[in-house]
């Protein structure tokens, strides 16, 4: 899809670094006393993909921001999940021989399950945030179908969207209600407080079918009171395949 375009390890790395005192606040599940940048991304990316828990994944971080900053909060994390730690590659020895073949035994391959970035504002709270992988976004099936429609400009909408569902797709444009049942938005409220929906679309062809027309999401806008008492706007989008989160975006 074109961006518009372990688990216990990742438990054990966040919790490992931030030690926070939880308690109960008015519209949301749950908060903490000093949530911070990684909390947030933990909570974030723990709402939108709960099954990377349980898998003995690992999660590689990268941070952003000036050497003089506080490092209070973040100006943007770069995250990768992969299937092996970063002990196991260390490991790898390129002398090591197989003694069937006598050939050099090659690298152990860890493919990214799923990579991303999260943006903060200066408060702290998410700003944007974009994901993707193979498996959890099905990035190349939503490439594969937009590439498909494109290639056949004459089709009608109906057609395209036919075509949409032919292809495996849970969530097309006549499946807002089961699309809204799936996305468990209370899942967010942890990071981005009390969300009411203001408007869910599906964005699938542009008027004219010609070039990139052919991008298919789901759009939801959010009205979302934030733990500090201010409000915002949050544009969300989905896959339609699975409903998976790919982008957020304060619209403010």
């Amino acid at each position: 899809m074109r961006p518009h375009r372990n688990g216990f390890a990742v438990i054990f790395l966040i919790g490992s670094l931030m030690l926070c005192a939880w308690t109960v606040l008015p519209h949301t599940a749950f908060s903490r006393e000093c949530d911070t940048p990684l909390t947030t991304l933990h909570d974030l990316l723990l709402a939108a993909y709960p099954d990377l828990l349980g898998k003995e994944r690992f999660m590689h971080i990268s941070i952003n921001d000036r050497v003089d900053s506080s490092w209070s909060t973040f100006q943007m994390i770069q995250f990768e999940v992969t299937p092996l730690s970063p002990d196991t590659i260390s490991a790898y020895n390129p002398a090591t021989l197989d003694p069937h073949t006598g050939k050099r035994v090659p690298p152990p391959e860890n493919p990214s399950i799923l990579s991303g970035e999260v943006w903060f504002d200066k408060r702290g709270y998410v700003s944007k945030m974009w994901a993707g992988g193979p498996d959890i976004t099905h990035d190349r099936q939503n490439s594969d179908i937009e590439d498909l429609i494109e290639s056949h400009p004459e089709w009608s909408n109906a057609r395209d969207y036919a075509e949409l569902k032919k292809a495996g797709a849970l969530y097309g444009p006549k499946d807002k209600d089961e699309f809204l049942r799936s996305v468990h938005l209370e899942r967010f409220e942890k990071t981005l407080g009390h969300l009411k929906i203001k408007s869910a679309e599906f964005n699938g062809l542009i008027e004219v079918h010609e070039g990139a027309f052919a991008g298919m999401f789901w759009g939801i806008e959010v009205q979302a009171q934030l733990p500090d008492g201010s409000t915002s706007t949050y544009g969300f989008i989905f896959e339609p395949f699975a409903g998976r989160l790919t982008q957020i975006q304060d619209k403010n």
